[in-house]
C-alpha cells in the first residue's frame, strides 16, 4: 500500500476571494524584470503578544476586506491563550476576541483555518493518561466554542491525527490522517457537521513519481466556486525525483482534473487562492539546493518566487499569509510585528483579440508593479452616463503598487480606426461619479499587431488627482477611458450614447498570474538556512517515522465531548 506523508506546518490555511464578474475576458499577462517577487512597503499593526502559532487570513465583511491575525499569550508550561484580531487592510485593530478553550486547556495545536462556513477551526493535541487524543475545536469568528470533535484511533502503539483542513460551506469538513509530522495514504476524509465520516476522495497513484518512497498531501482548499484543491508531492526512492502538483475536484464525488505537475521539487505546504487561479508551494527546490516559494496559474506557468536568503526565511514552520482582493501577499513578520508585503513584479497587461473584438494593450512604467487590470463596461460599473460621450472601449481600470509618489508613465493601446481628434481622454471617479477630462493627457496614431490603434498616455502619481483613493498609501487605483462624443465607434461594436452601457460586452481582465496567493514567508534578522542541512533534517525525518510506523485501520468517527 502507497504511504501518504502529511506536512503540517504551524497554520497551512488562508480563506479570501475577489470573484470576477461571470462576463470576464482575461487579459494576458505580460512579464515584468524576472520572476522574483518585489516587497513593497509593510504595515504596521497593534496588540500582538506573540512570536509563534499566528495565522493571517483575508475575508470580506460587509463589501470590505479585513485581515484576521491568530495571536497567542504565553500563559506558562509551553500553553498560550488564544485571541483573534481583526484588522483593516491598512493595520487598524478593529477587533480582539478571546478563543473560547475546549475541555482541554493544554492542546498542542497543528493547524488552524477559518472554514468556508465562516468559522475559526483549529485541531490539537492532548494527553491523557499517557495516550494522545486530537481534537478539531469549531469556534465563531467572536471566539465562542460552537463544538469539540476528538478522534480514537489507533496507528501502531500511537494515536492518530485527523487533522480538518477545510470546510465546505455546509460545514462539511475535509480530513487528512496523520500524527502532526506523517501520515498515511491518498485519501481524504469527508466529515459531516456532526463529525461523522460521509465519504472519501482519493488521491490517484498515476499522478506519483514512479517507484514514489513518500507521497505528501501539502494542503487542501475549497475555492469560491466550491471546487476542491489538492496540492501534493511524491518523492521518488534515494530521493532523486520529485514531483509536485495540484488536483481540482469540482465536487466531493467527482473525479480529479490534474491542473498541472512540475518536476524536481519537494513541496512542504502550500495555498490556493480562492477564485483557483493561483497557487502557492513552499518547498526544496532540487535544482537550487534552496528553500523557496513559488507561485503557478492554473495553466501551470511558473509566475512568481521568493528565495531563501537574507532576510527572507522560509521553513517547516514557515507563517502563513492572506492575499487581498488586490493580490498582495501579506505575511506576519514575527520580529517587527507587521506585516510584509510582496507583489508579482508586472509591467504589462494584453487584451489580444478580446476587447469587443479589438486587441488593447496596457504598459506603466516607473517603480510600478500591476496588480490587476480591467475593462468594463459603464453599467458594469453603475456609471452614469457622461452627458453626450461614449465608450466604446469600455473604461479601463487598473491597480498598481508603487514605492515612491514619483509619476507613473501609463500608456493604453486600442485598435481601432478612429484618429486622435475623434476621442477625449475622460477619468471615471467610481466614489463620486463624476467624469474629467485627464490633464497631460496625450493621444497618438500608433499600430498594434499590425493594425491601427490609438496611444492613450498620462502620468499619474500616487494621492494625486487621477488616483482615485486619493491617499498616498502605495496605491494607485485608476479608471480612465477613450471617450467618443456623437456615434462614431471607430470599427467597435456596440458602442452607446448617453445612458451609460459603454458597448458591447465587458472585457473584464483580471491578469492572470497576479497572485491571490496564501502562503508566506517569515522575516527576521537570523539569516539564512543551510539549504543542504534542511533536506539532511528531512530526510532524517521521513526515514524515521518510515521505518517505524505501521497502519491499521480503524473506524474513522469523531466523539463529541
Amino acid at each position: 500500500m502507497r504511504r501518504i506523508l502529511l506536512f503540517i506546518t504551524t497554520i497551512v490555511l488562508a480563506v479570501s476571494g475577489v470573484s470576477s464578474s461571470v462576463s470576464a475576458i482575461s487579459g494576458e499577462l505580460q512579464p515584468g524584470s524576472g520572476l522574483q517577487m518585489k516587497e513593497i512597503s509593510p504595515i504596521f499593526i497593534s496588540n500582538v503578544t506573540a512570536k509563534v502559532h499566528n495565522g493571517v487570513w483575508m475575508l470580506n465583511e460587509s463589501g470590505s476586506q479585513v485581515i484576521y491575525l491568530l495571536d497567542g499569550v504565553h500563559i506558562g508550561g509551553g500553553k498560550y491563550d488564544r485571541f483573534l484580531n481583526k484588522y483593516t487592510l491598512d493595520g487598524q485593530l478593529l477587533d480582539r476576541n478571546p478563543l473560547e478553550l475546549g475541555s482541554q486547556h493544554d492542546y498542542d495545536e497543528l493547524s488552524f483555518f477559518i472554514g468556508r462556513d465562516n468559522y475559526f477551526y483549529s485541531t490539537g493535541r492532548y494527553s491523557a493518561g499517557g495516550v494522545d487524543e486530537y481534537c478539531t475545536l469549531k469556534r465563531s469568528l467572536s471566539g465562542n466554542l460552537v463544538d469539540e470533535m476528538c478522534i480514537n484511533g489507533e496507528w501502531g502503539e500511537a494515536t492518530y491525527a485527523r487533522i480538518v483542513l477545510a470546510t465546505l460551506s455546509d460545514g462539511r469538513m475535509l480530513v487528512v490522517d496523520g500524527d502532526g509530522i506523517g501520515g498515511i495514504y491518498s485519501d481524504i476524509y469527508v466529515m459531516s457537521p456532526e463529525g461523522e465520516r460521509i465519504g472519501t476522495i482519493e488521491v490517484p497513484g498515476n499522478v506519483l513519481v514512479d517507484n514514489a518512497e513518500i507521497a505528501t498531501i501539502n494542503h487542501v482548499a475549497v475555492g469560491d466556486e466550491g471546487a476542491i484543491y489538492v496540492i501534493f508531492t511524491s518523492v521518488g526512492a534515494g530521493y532523486e525525483q520529485a514531483t509536485t502538483g495540484v488536483l481540482k475536484y469540482n465536487t466531493v464525488n467527482s473525479s480529479p482534473e490534474v491542473l498541472y505537475t512540475f518536476d524536481g521539487y519537494m513541496g512542504y505546504s502550500g495555498f490556493v487562492s480562492p477564485a483557483g487561479d493561483t497557487f502557492v508551494h513552499v518547498g526544496l527546490d532540487f535544482n537550487k539546493r534552496a528553500m523557496t516559494l513559488r507561485t503557478y496559474n492554473v495553466q501551470g506557468e511558473f509566475t512568481g518566487e521568493l528565495l531563501q536568503g537574507g532576510d527572507v526565511y522560509l521553513g517547516f514552520n514557515t507563517v502563513p499569509a492572506g492575499i487581498d482582493k488586490n493580490g498582495i501577499l501579506y505575511f506576519r513578520n514575527v520580529e517587527d510585528y507587521k506585516f510584509s508585503r510582496f507583489v508579482l513584479n508586472r509591467k504589462e497587461a494584453s487584451f489580444p483579440g478580446t476587447l469587443f473584438g479589438k486587441s488593447a494593450h496596457l504598459e506603466l512604467g516607473g517603480d510600478a508593479s500591476l496588480l490587476r487590470a480591467e475593462v468594463k463596461t459603464l453599467s458594469e460599473l453603475s456609471a452614469p452616463a457622461d452627458a453626450g460621450k461614449s465608450y466604446p472601449f469600455g473604461l479601463l481600470s487598473f491597480t498598481a503598487a508603487v514605492d515612491s509618489t514619483d509619476p507613473v508613465p501609463v500608456e493604453f493601446i486600442v485598435e481601432t480606426d478612429l484618429k486622435p481628434s475623434d476621442v477625449e481622454a475622460r477619468k471615471y471617479n467610481s466614489v463620486t461619479k463624476q467624469y474629467a477630462t485627464i490633464p497631460g493627457a496625450i493621444v497618438t496614431e500608433t499600430d498594434i499587431e499590425g493594425k491601427p490603434a490609438l496611444k492613450l498616455t498620462y502620468p499619474v502619481t500616487d494621492g494625486g488627482a487621477l488616483d482615485e483613493d486619493g491617499v498616498v498609501n502605495g496605491m494607485i487605483i485608476d479608471p480612465v477611458g477613450l471617450a467618443v462624443t456623437g456615434g462614431s465607434t471607430g470599427g467597435t461594436s456596440g458602442g452607446t450614447t448617453g445612458g451609460g452601457d459603454g458597448g458591447g460586452a465587458a472585457a473584464d481582465g483580471i491578469i492572470p498570474g497576479v497572485p491571490n496567493t496564501g502562503f508566506g514567508a517569515i522575516v527576521n534578522s537570523a539569516g539564512s538556512v543551510n539549504p543542504l542541512a534542511t533536506l539532511g533534517v528531512a530526510v532524517v525525518v521521513i526515514g524515521v517515522f518510515a521505518a517505524w510506523r505501521r497502519f491499521r485501520k480503524t473506524p474513522l468517527s469523531f466523539k463529541k465531548q
